[in-house]
């Protein structure tokens, strides 16, 4: 059973957004305006191996949720004993944009750069453990019904799992995307170009 849950969120840039877009960067001016050669062949190559070494990190969220689980003691179909434990969980889930699967259109002539960003692009990582805790515990009269190691690494990975979900659900794919856009946008306006999104 899950209590309740806790977002904050922030948006961010990494080190990877540090080496990676500013190679793009390089790359789509050296383009617009140093490149005169026609080989379009070679304008490709070079964007893929572009993408296949930037990544752009654009949003960070912190879950907080609580989990509740209990256990009953048995002989038989007799109960002789009850455990309810809440565990605390914490984590961060981060989503960006893998652009090795973005797509570039360069077009002089009208000025303008056209990204195309599918939807599997966004990638959203697997939650940090950053606490996992008993905040409350007790049984009631009767015998102690005990968790196992196992059953509390199995509390563990529900709870985690649950709040990479939470981040789902809060919308970090499209959170990620629209700062994305929002970077590359000023990026690519900043070389005095336009720039449309497909």
């Amino acid at each position: 059973t899950i209590n309740r849950v806790i977002i904050t969120m922030k948006n961010i840039t990494s080190t990877v957004i540090g080496v990676g877009i500013l190679v793009a960067l390089l790359f789509i001016g050296w383009q617009m305006y140093g490149n005169t050669s026609s080989d379009t062949n070679l304008d490709i190559t070079v964007i893929e191996q572009i993408k296949k070494v930037a990544k752009l990190q654009t949003i960070e969220m912190k879950v907080a949720t609580t989990l509740k689980k209990n256990k009953t003691k048995k002989i038989g179909r007799l109960k002789i004993g009850r455990r309810t434990t809440t565990y605390f969980a914490e984590g961060t889930v981060t989503a960006g944009i893998n652009l090795e699967k973005m797509g570039i259109d360069l077009d002089k002539e009208k000025n303008l750069v056209t990204i195309t960003l599918p939807e599997n692009a966004v990638e959203v990582s697997n939650p940090t453990h950053d606490n996992f805790a008993i905040s409350c515990s007790h049984w009631e009269k009767g015998f102690v019904a005990k968790f196992t190691d196992g059953e509390r690494t199995k509390h563990a990975n529900e709870a985690f799992a649950n709040i990479k979900t939470k981040a789902e659900e809060a919308n970090i794919r499209t959170k990620a995307l629209k700062q994305a856009k929002a970077y590359l946008s000023t990026f690519v306006n900043a070389l005095g170009r336009d720039i449309q999104f497909n």
